[in-house]
């Protein structure tokens, strides 16, 4: 059995079941909602041509601020786009880019377009970047995410005691929240097994600041990444 960690915050951490494997999650960040229900009013009066959802909570997280006749309203005629598969789910009517970066959203987005993007502040700011050059851009930071080293000491000693065959990290926040914490013990880069994965190269280029290298995902989905450790891990295992 492989034991493979991740660090994600409980509001989007959900049960993966892999045969034959452990899958242990520590939350080292939790998420805060910045917008309340008078901002998100303002909204639905605006008209946009497309919104962006770069997270599955971020998506719920705007829905729930919505009756649904008011949700069904506000989305119709709009084209949706979504980065990765488990954002889209629950929406209709949506486009995953070929290319789940800022690049790939850049290449399907008609130019002089007014967009709704809704985020995290601390997303990637490329994005933004490249969006504004191309279309009328309304930025939405509905959440950001916060350390929560609470129980840091009981999550530093379980991954001490614990044969870790694989770490994956989901974001560059949770990435530099797992250096900030356990540098308070060790060096943090001594808690790390050999297999590294990156959920995108954002992620992976922060761990690279670290002096970390990683495997990158091509597409920014959990379950992906966890069949990918497995492999890559069986595969390292039945080496002579």
């Amino acid at each position: 059995m492989y034991n493979i960690l991740l660090f994600r915050p409980e509001e989007k951490n959900e049960p993966y079941n892999v045969n034959g494997s452990r899958i242990i999650n520590m939350p080292l960040t939790k998420l805060v909602v910045d917008v309340n229900k008078e901002e998100i009013d303002k909204l639905k009066s605006e008209s946009y041509q497309y919104i962006i959802f770069t997270s599955k909570f971020g998506y719920l997280t705007f829905k729930n601020f919505f009756s649904e006749n008011e949700y069904t309203n506000f989305i119709n005629g709009k084209k949706i786009i979504a980065i990765g598969e488990k954002t889209a789910e629950g929406l209709n009517n949506v486009t995953i880019p070929k290319k789940q970066t800022s690049e790939g959203i850049i290449e399907i987005i008609e130019e002089n377009k007014k967009i709704l993007l809704v985020r995290s502040s601390d997303g990637n700011p490329d994005i933004i970047t490249k969006l504004r050059k191309k279309a009328d851009l309304k930025i939405l930071n509905l959440y950001h995410a916060e350390i929560n080293d609470t129980n840091s000491k009981k999550m530093y000693e379980e991954i001490k005691e614990t044969k870790i065959d694989s770490v994956i990290f989901t974001s560059s926040m949770i990435v530099n929240a797992f250096f900030k914490i356990f540098s308070k013990y060790e060096k943090p880069v001594n808690l790390l097994p050999k297999l590294i994965i990156a959920i995108g190269p954002p992620t992976a280029q922060t761990l690279l600041k670290y002096g970390v290298n990683s495997y990158i995902m091509n597409k920014p989905n959990v379950k992906n990444a966890i069949e990918k450790a497995i492999e890559l891990l069986t595969i390292n295992n039945s080496k002579p």
